[in-house]
């Protein structure tokens, strides 16, 4: 794609380019298969909710998002460590028939943990996070004795 150009450049400002080229390329793909993935199992998760019963919880958790990096191509990781509240959201959706009219409802609760920032947004901390509610969660609602869980961005 960028051969052709290959004499209109310096060798770096060529190798450069070629490299952000072929780097996007792998991102576009990824993003791609990242929709399609989405895509099914949102609609698996769509129709899991639709025909669920009063004794499940449908469980979805994400952080906050971080809407400009500070520098140029700075990591992930490095960019949320720098931040001074870190954010994280746990939502619990259940799906309630009414035992009067038959009608469905959902009862939606929604934890939200505000961090110093000192904790990394990594595995063991989304666990601790999700046990902690889920614990909450259950105290709360004894009738649910199963629970559907994903995190928004892991697909």
């Amino acid at each position: 794609m960028i051969d052709k150009y290959e004499k209109q450049m310096s060798p770096r400002a060529y190798q450069l380019n070629k490299n952000d080229i072929q780097e996007s390329l792998k991102n576009i793909i990824a993003y791609k298969d990242h929709v399609i993935r989405a895509a099914c199992q949102n609609a698996a998760w769509n129709e899991k909710l639709a025909n669920s019963t009063g004794d499940e919880v449908f469980v979805i958790q994400d952080w906050s998002m971080n809407f400009k990096a500070k520098l140029f191509r700075e990591p992930t990781d490095g960019y949320y460590a720098k931040n001074a509240n870190i954010w994280h959201f746990i939502v619990f959706v259940r799906i309630i028939t009414d035992a009067i009219t038959g009608l469905k409802f959902k009862d939606i609760q929604v934890h939200i943990a505000i961090l110093d920032g000192s904790e990394k947004k990594n595995c063991a901390t989304n666990f601790a996070l999700l046990l902690a509610s889920l614990d909450i969660y259950a105290t709360g609602n004894s009738g649910v004795v199963r629970a559907w869980i994903k995190s928004d961005n892991a697909v």
